[in-house]
């Protein structure tokens, strides 16, 4: 038995697999709702201290600070950043010990 697929049918695969990507898209922004991005300099010293060393001569390409509940008192700062053709990142805490570094997952 051979399947015809027109216009439409191909429009609606279109749509569905659109669909399908969008709630994806939603859940990777839920999964980061306790973060919101900001510039280097808002970042306290002692963290923004502890980023730049690690950082060193790298671009910085992002900074967010991130909380454990929406709107909470911020609980570390992570800073994504290139060297070379490496994604990196390095999440500090406010006072500025290192909670972890490595290769950017996101």
């Amino acid at each position: 038995m051979r399947m015809k697929i027109g216009v439409v049918g191909i429009v609606g695969l279109c749509a569905l697999f659109a669909l399908g990507g969008s709630s994806a898209a939603r859940a990777s922004a839920a999964d980061k709702a306790g973060e919101k991005q900001i510039d280097i300099k808002d970042v306290p010293a002692a963290a923004r201290a502890a980023i730049e060393k690690e950082v060193g001569e790298a671009a910085i390409t992002r900074v967010v600070e991130g909380s454990d509940a929406d709107g909470g008192k911020p609980t570390y700062y992570e800073a994504k950043y290139t060297l070379g053709d490496k994604k990196l990142a390095v999440r500090v805490s406010p006072d500025g010990k290192v909670i972890s570094k490595g290769d950017d997952a996101g």
